[in-house]
């Protein structure tokens, strides 16, 4: 897992998955958290404490963006973004991803690690988190920042979460279908 500076890009499922995600890489990394989780002055510290920046969602923040910049550019650490800007009720549901992780990937020419979580994590169940492999942004160095190209790099992240869901999945159990069928008969 690569520790040094990229964008871990994973889809969104509880509350808890930056402390999951954080117990998984056993390094310092830095990542989004939407504004309004600060207000809370004992939160708004912890978080801050863990490296979270905070974000107004739904506008241009300018202070994030130069922060998130300087963690890549500087510090040379891992950013984690959720590309989806929320949570979502399941797993597969990785499309209509924001331009944010594309915008700092081509800023700071680091690469897109793309992460999910098979299914929303559960306490006490087997869950299943997947790492795919790094999605390089260096071909578009140079370029001027545009929609299609946003869109190419989005659907690249795209296609790898859904690709990494599809492959490691949970199937679901044969046998509740069996016994449905059995009393159809």
């Amino acid at each position: 897992m690569n520790k040094k500076k990229c964008i871990w890009a994973s889809n969104h499922t509880t509350n808890f998955d930056v402390l999951i995600l954080g117990t998984k890489h056993f390094c310092r990394f830095y990542g989004l958290g939407k504004a309004e989780l600060f207000k809370n002055k004992l939160l708004g510290w912890y978080m801050r404490q863990i490296g979270t920046i905070p974000v107004h969602r739904g506008m241009s923040d300018i202070s994030a963006v130069k922060h998130c910049l300087r963690v890549l550019k500087e510090k040379n650490k891992p950013l984690l973004i959720f590309p989806t800007g929320t949570r979502e009720s399941t797993a597969e549901e990785v499309q209509d991803l924001k331009n944010g992780v594309a915008m700092f990937a081509l800023k700071s020419n680091a690469p897109i690690i793309p992460m999910v979580f098979v299914r929303k994590p559960v306490i006490f169940r087997r869950n299943r988190f997947v790492i795919g492999e790094p999605i390089d942004v260096s071909q578009y160095q140079g370029q001027k920042a545009t929609k299609e190209i946003y869109d190419e790099i989005n659907e690249k992240i795209t296609k790898s979460m859904e690709e990494m869901i599809a492959k490691y999945g949970y199937k679901k159990k044969e046998k509740k279908q069996k016994k449905t069928k059995n009393k159809n008969k």
